[in-house]
Order: structure tokens, then sequence, then C-alpha cells
């Protein structure tokens, strides 16, 4: 009897099936373990740079606060640096003459609102700087009670801090 080619592919097709499940299922169990190892870099982020890029008008007992607008320099090259919040402080006042006058015009003469956490928290890119931030406030403490001739055509020196 002859079988028709038809017939004969289907058989061939089967045993091959056959023989390839078969096959699979063919092997030597076995467990094992590996290691391997990572590092970090050993060198400090450099420190994010707050640029204030806002000019403030001159102040005068009365005036109204003036908003504080800054970016963040962020001048590692190589990573990504979070920052959590800036602070600001009056660290210096000095007169007409680049002379510090502290003793006589200080920080309490001066209302600062620090800037918002919640505004300024952000990721800066290795060697990128962010954007503009208008957040916090300055301005002259208005003192009815005493006279503050002493910080008339004082420059104020701000001191931001990155944190």
């Amino acid at each position: 009897m002859r079988l028709s080619k038809k017939l004969a592919i289907a058989a061939v097709a089967t045993v091959a099936a056959v023989g390839a499940a078969t096959s699979a299922f063919a092997y030597w169990s076995t467990s094992g373990t590996g290691t391997g190892a990572a590092s970090t870099e050993t060198r400090n982020a450099t420190a994010i740079t707050v640029n204030q890029v806002s000019s403030l008008n001159a102040m005068y007992p009365g005036d109204s606060a003036q908003s504080l607008t800054f970016n963040l320099q962020n001048n590692d090259v190589h990573q990504t640096l979070h920052v959590a919040g800036v602070g600001v402080a009056v660290t210096d006042v000095k007169d007409s003459g680049g002379n510090s006058i502290l003793g006589t015009c200080g920080a309490a003469n001066f209302d600062v609102v620090q800037p918002s956490a919640s505004t300024v928290a952000r990721e800066v890119a290795g060697g990128a700087t962010s954007g503009n931030i208008t957040s916090g406030s300055i301005k002259f403490h208005d003192d009815t009670a005493n006279n503050q001739d002493a910080c008339q055509h004082a420059s104020v020196v701000l001191t931001y801090t990155a944190s």
C-alpha cells in the first residue's frame, strides 16, 4: 500500500514534534550562586550656588516688601543635586564707603520672609541652572520708636543658603 504525500508529510511532522517535545525535557538539574560588585564615587558633591537675579529697590521706613528672585546653579557636571530649601539672611550692612555698620544698622532693621520650601524644592541637573524662583521677601523694618538714620544710604548684604 502506498501512502499519499499528505499522509507522509503529516507523519514526518508528527515524529518531529514528538522528538522536539521529548528533547525539551531532557536536562540535568543543578543549582549555583554568584557574586558581583559595584562602587560609588568617593568625591563629595559640589555645593549649589544660589544667584540672586532680582535687583531690589532702595528701602525706607514704611516701604512695602520686595520679592526675592534667585536661581540655583549646579556646578557639578557629573550628577543631579536635590535642593530641599533655601534660606536667606541679612549678614552685613555697609555704609556708602563699604564699611560694616552692623553696630548701628543691623539685621533687625530688615524683615525677611524666608522662601517657601515647596516653591524652592527641586532637582537641578548636573551643570545646569534652574529657572528663576520668586519666593520670600525683604523690607525695611519700620521702627517708629527708634531713630533709624544710621541705615540711610546703606547696602544690605544678603546671604543665601541652600539645603
